[in-house]
């Protein structure tokens, strides 16, 4: 019971108004400040589809994901054993 009041009271304190402070305001100063007067893009790479040499077969990448080591989870999770017993599917799309 005590820890309700304790948590409610804070809470309520936490949310306090600042006079002439709104979403648009802060969008706007983040927007000036955020944005680089000096930028240039990058020049552009070619692609695979430019350079025929590029390109890899669905062969080689069933290859790559039937032989992939179990520790071999990237930043997708998605766990080895999974693209391997996938490979006869994956292969293609991927390639």
């Amino acid at each position: 019971m005590k820890v309700g009041e304790v948590l409610r009271s804070t809470w309520k304190n936490c949310y306090k108004q600042v006079d002439g402070m709104t979403a648009q305001v802060m969008n706007d100063h983040y927007a000036a400040i955020s944005t680089d007067s000096d930028y240039h893009a990058p020049d552009s790479k070619h692609t695979a589809r430019e350079r025929a040499d590029n390109f890899v077969t669905a062969m080689e990448v069933f290859r790559i994901l039937d032989t992939l080591r179990p520790t071999a989870t990237g930043l997708d999770a998605i766990a080895a054993w999974f693209l391997r017993l996938g490979a006869p599917v994956f292969a293609a799309p991927i390639a």
